[in-house]
C-alpha cells in the first residue's frame, strides 16, 4: 500500500494497474441507468474511449491523456456534437472519481477539467461537480 501524504489516502498500487477498458466496463455494469443512455455510454466506451485510452492503467492516467483525447475527438472529425463530447467526458470523469473512491488512484485527473477552446458546457449554470454528482 502506498500513501498519499497529502490527503492521507492508501491505495494498492496494483489496484490502479488495471486498464480503463476494463475499469469502464466494471463501472458501467453498476450503474443503474435506461437502456439508451447505457447503449449511449457503450457505444462511446467502445468507439473513442477504449481506442484511445483503453490499455492505460488507471494509475498512468494524467489530465494531459484526456486533454489530447477530447482534442482529438472533438476536431478530428469523430461526428459528434462538442455537447455530446461535454456529456461523455462527464461519463469518464465519473469513471474516475469512482477509481478515487475505490482506492484504486488517490486523485480523479478530470477533477477540476477544462475543454479546448471552442467547447462549452451546454449549461453554465450546472457546475462540473453537480454534473459529475448526478451520474
Amino acid at each position: 500500500m502506498e500513501k498519499d501524504k497529502k490527503a492521507r489516502v492508501c491505495v494498492d498500487p496494483p489496484r490502479g494497474a488495471m486498464s480503463l477498458s476494463v475499469w469502464a466496463e466494471e463501472w458501467l455494469e453498476r450503474r443503474v441507468i435506461g437502456e439508451a443512455t447505457r447503449c449511449n455510454y457503450e457505444g462511446f466506451i467502445r468507439n473513442h474511449l477504449v481506442p484511445s485510452l483503453g490499455r492505460k492503467p488507471l494509475a498512468g492516467l494524467a489530465r494531459r491523456d484526456f486533454e489530447k483525447f477530447v482534442k482529438d475527438i472533438y476536431r478530428g472529425g469523430a461526428g459528434l456534437a462538442a455537447s455530446t463530447v461535454n456529456d461523455r467526458m462527464v461519463m469518464v470523469a465519473a469513471i474516475m472519481e469512482a477509481a478515487v473512491v475505490d482506492k484504486r488512484i488517490t486523485e480523479n485527473p478530470l477533477a477540476a477539467f477544462g475543454f479546448p477552446v471552442g467547447m462549452r458546457w451546454r449549461s453554465t449554470r450546472t457546475s462540473f461537480r453537480a454534473r459529475l454528482r448526478s451520474i
